[in-house]
């Protein structure tokens, strides 16, 4: 098999600077990682405190079979980003590769690549020179003339301040001007910009710190901080556009819910970027496209009556009007009567990993 290694962009998906080569190349942010894939040994590098780190490993074998998935820990490589990886790798091969068991995290396989460098090796010991005299009797002599100086300073200013000090007695000083009113609107607009409005002016946009964002849990935090509670539509549309490429089912779903119907309707702006899972039966759906990407918008009502307004990416199935279906997602407040969610519906094909879909 041959050796071939690139760069993985995870916001994008993106395979960029293909090589034939083992070596993973330098990163320029903690977005890109680096995979490359020898004999069929493939490894994963991020950009860590220390430099380049390895955070997963793999086989991969001549019929393009996937397995021993081995992670640095949990979140990361999650499952997708081990899409991520595999749907890359299959580019840089030219292959299509299918996976065969779960992945597993061994906290060990987090390592620096390459050795640290050792301690320098001791230099021998210079052999002593001859002693200068000469040049050392001449440093000493401009040593005592340099602190000779030096003592006479104050002394000069003390003369000048004791002149000056009586030419000023004898001097009679002007009176002071009248102090000048400042209107206080004119104080008021004189005021220097707050220090911190060049640093807000810096920050990315709410958009693009929720696509850039490395997980869902984050890009729901950029929208439960950064938009206001009116924007609630606006918050969901956005998150959708993360969710619709990079999220998985394991995202959504919870075995121990986050928050309830109930309670997002009661505080929807509390209980937002909080996850649930709502069975009822729909009251209308329908299809959209976010960055060429299908999603569902619609909504469903539970067996008391409480409304919860979605928008679903991944498969609906064969999903209609006035089936009854389970939504797990992302609460991102209340919209009227209505809570509203980012998710996914409980179905076999959302729970598959996104390179078997």
């Amino acid at each position: 098999m041959t050796q071939v290694a690139f760069e993985l962009d995870l916001s994008s998906g993106q395979v960029r600077d293909v090589r034939a080569t083992a070596e993973a190349g330098p990163l320029r942010d903690a977005f890109t990682w680096s995979v490359t894939c020898a004999d069929g040994a493939v490894q994963v590098f991020a950009l860590g405190h220390h430099g380049l780190e390895q955070i997963g490993r793999c086989t991969v074998d001549a019929a393009g079979v996937v397995r021993d998935r081995l992670g640095a820990d949990d979140d990361e490589p999650n499952d997708y980003q081990w899409g991520r990886v595999i749907d890359g790798l299959g580019v840089a091969l030219k292959q299509a590769l299918t996976v065969e068991g779960p992945r597993r995290t061994d906290p060990s396989v987090r390592r620096r690549k390459g050795r640290a460098p050792g301690p320098a090796p001791a230099r021998p010991a210079a052999e002593p020179r001859p002693a200068a005299p000469a040049v050392r009797s001449s440093r000493r002599t401009g040593v005592i003339v340099g602190v000779a100086a030096v003592a006479a300073v104050p002394v000069v200013f003390g003369v000048w301040g004791a002149v000056e000090y009586q030419g000023h007695r004898r001097r009679t000083p002007p009176p002071p001007p009248p102090p000048v009113a400042v209107p206080e609107d004119v104080a008021a607009v004189d005021e220097p910009d707050p220090p911190d409005a060049a640093v807000a002016n810096a920050l990315p946009t709410p958009e693009e710190a929720v696509l850039a964002a490395p997980s869902l849990v984050a890009a729901a935090a950029v929208v439960r901080d950064r938009l206001d509670e009116r924007a609630v539509a606006d918050g969901a549309w956005l998150l959708a556009r993360y969710a619709s490429g990079r999220a998985t089912w394991a995202d959504f779903h919870v075995a121990d819910a986050e928050t309830s119907l109930p309670l997002a309707l009661k505080d929807g702006a509390r209980e937002r970027g909080k996850r649930l899972c709502v069975t009822g039966r729909l009251l209308d759906i329908a299809r959209s496209d976010l960055d060429q990407r299908p999603v569902y918008a619609g909504a469903l009502v539970t067996a008391d009556g409480d409304t919860l307004r979605f928008i679903a990416v991944g498969s609906t199935g064969t999903l209609v009007k006035r089936d009854t279906g389970t939504f797990c997602g992302v609460v991102t407040g209340r919209v009227d009567d209505a809570a509203m969610a980012v998710g996914m519906f409980d179905l076999p094909e959302n729970a598959r990993p996104i390179v078997e879909r």
